[in-house]
């Protein structure tokens, strides 16, 4: 696996629903139709060998201009976290890592498909998916982002329903040799029922059947975890590490 190519799409992923600016030191997101998500707006310091202060003072004008807060996504490069810590304190940044694990799919599925649900790919989202949505608290900002997502041929949105009723969902996000998993969500009154992993089990069949590109996807959540991992997903030897700044 090109793990340099996961990287590039890591890195790349948000201007599929934002603008971007290029400088000479990254890449700078926006979405002003969106500005309460996070992955719509931020900065990718991509060269470390940069003037790090002049590039934090650059990224804090950009977003503070917008009226938005100044936010910084890692570009997955060696000592990165090392190197930008003492800079990003000294610029009153705060920090977070995440427990992220990347997982591609290698394996057949060992799911046990729930045949109480029909999946379907949707090309619009509806009040059945917003619902699915604000069920989880994830809010407006989701919303948001699919709505732009979903415009693209590239984009396949999954749902899964039961009488009817919208229970579960997931998209692939796809672009060349590579796909990646997102917007896994069941509704907090159907858990436990075995509709995530029947969609997760249809998912992988379903990529397997209209693309030859690699599918990944990576999660903290123990419980989500588990049923990836049976549905032949088996993590990266070389994991990204995952973690976020912001200026408030």
């Amino acid at each position: 696996m090109d793990i340099k190519k996961v990287i590039d799409f890591e890195i790349n992923f948000p201007s599929q629903f934002a603008d971007v600016v290029i400088k000479p030191y990254g890449k700078l997101f926006y979405n002003l139709d969106n500005t309460i998500s996070h992955d719509s707006n931020h900065g990718v310091i991509i060269d470390l060998s940069c003037d790090l202060n002049q590039a934090l003072s650059d990224i804090e004008s950009f977003y503070h201009e917008k009226g938005l807060s100044p936010r910084i996504y890692p570009a997955f490069l060696q000592g990165e976290e090392e190197t930008l810590k003492p800079f990003l304190e000294k610029h009153g940044f705060t920090y977070q890592k995440y427990d992220n694990l990347y997982f591609l799919w290698q394996e057949d599925s060992k799911l046990i498909f729930n045949h109480k649900l029909e999946i379907k790919r949707l090309l619009e989202i509806d009040d059945q998916i917003i619902e699915i949505i604000r069920s989880e608290d994830k809010g407006d900002w989701t919303i948001n982002v699919l709505k732009r997502n979903i415009q693209r041929e590239r984009f396949h949105f999954l749902a899964g329903y039961v009488q009817g009723k919208a229970v579960a969902m997931a998209s692939l996000n796809m672009t060349e040799g590579l796909s990646r998993v997102d917007d896994v969500i069941t509704h907090k009154n159907y858990r436990g029922q075995g509709y995530c992993s029947a969609l997760i089990h249809y998912l992988v069949d379903y990529h397997r059947r209209i693309s030859e590109n690699l599918l990944y996807l990576y999660s903290a959540e123990p419980k989500a975890i588990k049923i990836y991992r049976k549905a032949g997903f088996v993590e990266f030897k070389e994991q990204l590490s995952s973690w976020s700044a912001w200026f408030e």
